[in-house]
This record gives C-alpha cells, structure tokens and sequence, in this order.
C-alpha cells in the first residue's frame, strides 16, 4: 500500500536567532499528492474560454496543414503566425474583410506554447516563438508589448 504524505506548501518551522524553533507566522497549508486544485480551476472564466477558443485555432491549424498538434517547432510557430495572419477576425458578427489583429495572434502564439509545455508537458526550447514573433513584428512594422516565454 502506498504511503500518504503530507506535501507542505509554504516554511513549516522558522527558526531565530538563538536557533529553536518557532511557529510559523500563518498557517500552513496543507495538501496531498494530487489534491490540490487544478491550475485551470483558478484562472477566470473567460481567461478559460479564450484558452479553449486558442487550442480550437491551433488545432484547426493543425489540421489544415496536417501536422501533429505536439509538435511544436519555431518551423511551425512561424506557419501558424502565416495562417493566423490571413484569418478573418471573430465573431463574424464584425464587417467583412477585416483579419485577425496582431495582439490576438501573439496571444494564441503565447497560448500554444504555454498549453503544450504545461498541460501536455513537453519539453521546448526557450527560444522557440521567437522566429514567429519576429516575423510578427516585421509584418505589424512595430514591436509588440509581449514578454518573451
């Protein structure tokens, strides 16, 4: 039988200056292995909603350029920046003619990558949305306010 242990988030002792032992300042949290909730349970609805909208993109790219979804290389992070560039722009509701805005591509570029390191636990280079962010930018003609990942 396997044996429970108690996974303690946060300093369990603190010690002064004379070196004994003394409580913590607040209480400790608790949790067993696999208990804890889920990072996608803290995030915000919508926050969820756009992530799930992101990896319907990604798969439907995927799709139409049929490659693996885990196969994610700075090759196919600039394809998507391509495809993602020609889109028209959701909802439909808005006027015809009009493409997917820069911000919204970074965004499900960021999306992809943090998905599939994440959730999926692949291993990527660092550096991987780097080509496709530059080629974002060449294609705006302005740098774009996202963070490397």
């Amino acid at each position: 039988m396997a044996e429970q242990r108690n996974i303690v988030i946060g300093h369990a002792e603190h010690h002064d200056p004379s070196g004994r032992r003394r409580h913590p300042p607040g209480p400790v949290r608790r949790h067993r292995p696999g208990r804890h909730p889920s990072r996608d349970a803290r995030r915000p609805r919508n926050t969820r909603d756009a992530c799930a909208a992101d990896c319907k993109v990604w798969l439907r790219f995927c799709a139409e350029a049929n490659l693996p979804p885990l196969v994610v290389r700075s090759g196919t992070l600039v394809l998507f920046v391509e495809w993602c560039w020609l889109q028209p722009a959701r909802p439909p509701a808005r006027p015809p003619g009009r493409l997917t805005i820069p911000s919204t591509i970074d965004r499900r570029l960021s999306g992809v990558v943090v998905t599939v390191r994440r959730k999926h636990k692949v291993q990527l280079q660092e550096d991987v949305a780097e080509e496709a962010r530059a080629l974002l930018k060449a294609k705006v003609g302005a740098p774009l306010s996202t963070p490397p990942l």
